[in-house]
């Protein structure tokens, strides 16, 4: 598997965890695909391709879609970060070249995200 083969599949990994939890917690609050296509002014298909991980959701979209499910995007973001390595998971599959340069690629990526949701204006009590 070549640097962007691994690198593709980690991105990938990753917006498939972001829509599961956007999908639970829709669904937690009764919230149905199509009020919340609504709420981001989306379509309802593009909500489930991205609850599905078929489609990557853009950046002001999901702070659309946590704004209207009552979350914080940095929440989402870190749950979807939690519980597995992702870098792990390609490297399971026989992924093994310049693990280091991959892993440093991935620690710099999470970096820019955190520091993207740090500048994000912060609700109120």
């Amino acid at each position: 598997m070549t640097d962007l083969a691994a690198a593709n599949q980690i991105v990938a990994e990753l917006y498939t965890r972001i829509g599961d939890h956007l999908k639970t917690t829709r669904e937690q609050r009764g919230i149905s695909q199509h009020d919340l296509a609504n709420a981001i002014g989306i379509t309802r298909s593009s909500v489930a391709n991205i609850e599905s991980g078929r489609q990557r959701i853009q950046i002001h979209n999901l702070i659309a879609a946590c704004q209207a499910l009552g979350r914080d995007p940095a929440d989402i973001i870190s749950r979807a970060l939690e519980g597995a390595d992702p870098l792990a998971a390609v490297l399971s599959r026989g992924a093994t070249q310049h693990t280091a340069r991959l892993r440093r690629q991935l620690l710099t990526a999470q970096g820019h995200i955190s520091k993207l949701l740090d500048e994000l204006p912060k609700e109120g009590p």
